[in-house]
């Protein structure tokens, strides 16, 4: 599930470390395994190298000193400067296309919002059904509701790796309810080589037709409404078969991937402390710790892995799209909307602000009144300039929308 951190306050004491501390789904969770392995390799290089600082300078072996320039040459020729760049631009990419997707993800309120608004009962004399005229109406909207959940549930298949693993098959959507024994059949025996979503549409469609011949829809700026409805619902499915379809070209990731892992191999020896006898430019002083090349690994390795987690949205991992989530709320709220939610609201009353001409900011004036131990707010907005002279008082006077009796105005 999408691991939500947007309540933890950064402007508050220690607001950042809470943030940065976090371990679920954090950077230090991604990255942890490479670290470690990288720190192992270091210092295994470190030990060996530094066995040889008990000799003298003028006996240090020759070897100690071909290191030595090794480690300068290699540390001045590995810049991180391209890696950055190539990684910058693919994160990029990545975010664009993670983003991309999750707006493809349809919501099926719209449409089931569209249908109670265009659909109602069949003309007397011209419906063919066994059922009343209400029920008749309820059926079509709680059919073309469900189809359009079938739809969602057939892409998801493909796409949601969870999805993929907890309704692998046309049985599992049929023990779901989404899905009829003869819809099932009728999906099966399709010819056509290429994926079967858009049969719910064809059905909704066919349903369309029909209510409108029997006088179902209101008009046909309705059925253009519930036409457009299901387009956006249908090229929002198509999009998403269409990254699962194509993905970033795999020569890129691994362009990417390997100059980061690369970058950070020749780090291991490029990035070793000297011999502070040996008075090398840069190396007059032995850290132990390679502060700086941690710190590098942290920002770029989980950069790289960030952009993993973005290349799959559909995955299994803390950050993926909840789609199992999103079909299921589909499903309950679709089916509410066109069954209970129709014709049905609250009772009309006046609103506790009925004679009232600015209560928003009636309410804004007395706090920050209260916040100055009684005395007047000087507050005006973006609105102060334009009070002067435009909107009358009750009195009759200029700049009334601040006036004393604004709030006694009626307004009918």
């Amino acid at each position: 599930m999408t691991v939500a951190y947007n309540s933890i306050g950064h402007v508050r004491p220690f607001g950042f470390a809470r943030l940065l501390f976090r371990w679920r789904a954090s950077i230090w969770q991604a990255i942890w395994k490479e670290l470690c392995i990288w720190l192992c390799l270091f210092y295994l290089v470190s030990f060996f190298y530094r066995l040889s600082w008990v000799a003298e300078k003028d006996d240090a072996p020759r070897t100690k000193i071909t290191f030595e320039h090794l480690v300068l040459d290699w540390n001045k020729a590995n810049s991180g400067t391209i890696v950055t760049f190539v990684l910058g631009f693919y994160t990029s990419i990545m975010y664009t296309r993670f983003w991309s997707q999750f707006e493809q993800v349809p919501w099926i309120d719209p449409l089931c919002q569209a249908l109670n608004v265009s659909l109602r009962q069949p003309k007397a004399g011209a419906s063919q059904s066994p059922h009343p005229p209400a029920e008749e109406l309820l059926l079509v909207k709680r059919q073309i509701a469900r189809w359009v959940n079938l739809a969602s549930a057939l892409v998801y298949q493909d796409c949601s790796q969870k999805i993929k693993r907890t309704l692998p098959d046309l049985a599992a959507l049929v023990r779901l309810g989404v899905c009829t024994p003869e819809e099932r059949a009728e999906i099966r025996e399709t010819p056509h080589d290429t994926h079967a979503f858009y049969l719910p549409y064809s059905w909704c469609h066919a349903l369309l037709n029909q209510c409108q011949d029997r006088g179902m829809v209101r008009s046909d700026i309705h059925l253009r409404l519930l036409m457009d409805r299901l387009e956006a619902q249908r090229s929002g499915h198509g999009a998403l078969l269409g990254y699962g379809w194509v993905a970033i070209p795999l020569v890129f990731t691994q362009v990417v991937t390997a100059a980061v892992y690369c970058h950070f191999a020749f780090a291991l020896v490029g990035e070793q402390f000297l011999d502070p006898v040996m008075l090398y430019d840069g190396h007059t002083a032995d850290w132990f710790i390679p502060f700086f090349s941690i710190m590098r690994i942290v920002t770029l390795v989980g950069w790289l892995k960030a952009c993993e987690l973005m290349k799959s949205p559909f995955g299994e991992d803390e950050d993926s799209f909840e789609i199992d989530w999103i079909l299921r709320r589909n499903m309950d709220v679709g089916l509410d909307i066109v069954t209970r939610e129709g014709a049905r609201f609250p009772t009309l009353a006046r609103d506790p602000h009925w004679e009232r001409r600015t209560p928003g900011m009636d309410a804004l004036r007395g706090k920050q009144a209260r916040g100055r131990g009684g005395r007047a707010s000087s507050y005006s907005g973006s609105t102060g300039r334009a009070s002067d002279g435009m909107f009358p008082g009750p009195a009759g006077r200029a700049g009334g929308g601040g006036g004393k009796n604004d709030g006694d105005m009626p307004l009918l």
